[in-house]
């Protein structure tokens, strides 16, 4: 066989695997995008259903979701529906499996809050620590001022759950739409604090 001829096997096999790992990246790529639509397509349709209280729908999107992508936030939700639900010891499970899997982003308060309401359902004292947990964080996060009826709730012990949700559904809904819309477009209530801005 002449050295022409083998160079050129050589390259055409070069080229043949070099097609093969770009057809793969490519793929691969194509793949994560499609999951990760599915993803915030079920997330999208899970909060909205949560908010309706229809926890039942909710809770299959966010389960969904939880299959598309291995971040800790559908676990957040689906834990605070089963605490509505009647569901506490599944709430308690799932509510450290998130915490197991956080990472630090902005819907780190709602996992706080979620817990110390779940677990103020059970056993009072761990409540009161999550409570407080939440309390410490929020305080740094430029908070609304109803932090201080949460603060009184804590610190007297008196602790009425119906309001104390309604308190951090406000909170944390808040924060994070702040957080959001600062990303987005570099607006709303934190603009000139976080001095975030998205440049294109």
């Amino acid at each position: 066989m002449s050295l022409i001829k083998r160079s050129f096997i050589k390259i055409s096999k070069s080229i043949f695997i070099n097609v093969l790992i770009l057809s793969e990246v490519l793929f691969s790529s194509c793949s994560y995008i499609k999951q990760f639509n599915a993803y915030a397509h079920d997330m999208e349709m899970g909060i909205k259903y949560f908010k309706n209280c229809d926890y039942k729908n909710a809770k299959e999107h966010f389960m969904a979701a939880k299959g598309q992508l291995q971040y800790y936030l559908p676990l957040v939700y689906i834990a605070f529906i089963d605490y509505k639900t009647g569901r506490q010891k599944e709430a308690e499970i799932t509510i450290e499996m998130a915490e197991n899997q956080m990472v630090a982003d902005e819907h780190n308060l709602r996992l706080l809050g979620y817990k110390a309401l779940i677990l103020l359902n059970s056993d009072r004292e761990r409540g009161l620590k999550a409570l407080n947990d939440y309390l410490k964080t929020y305080r740094y996060l430029y908070p609304l001022l109803s932090i201080d009826e949460v603060e009184k709730m804590y610190r007297s012990g008196n602790i009425d759950l119906k309001r104390l949700e309604a308190l951090i559904h406000e909170q944390v809904d808040f924060y994070e739409d702040a957080i959001e819309q600062l990303l987005n477009n570099g607006t709303g209530p934190f603009e000139g604090i976080y001095r975030l801005r998205r440049e294109f």
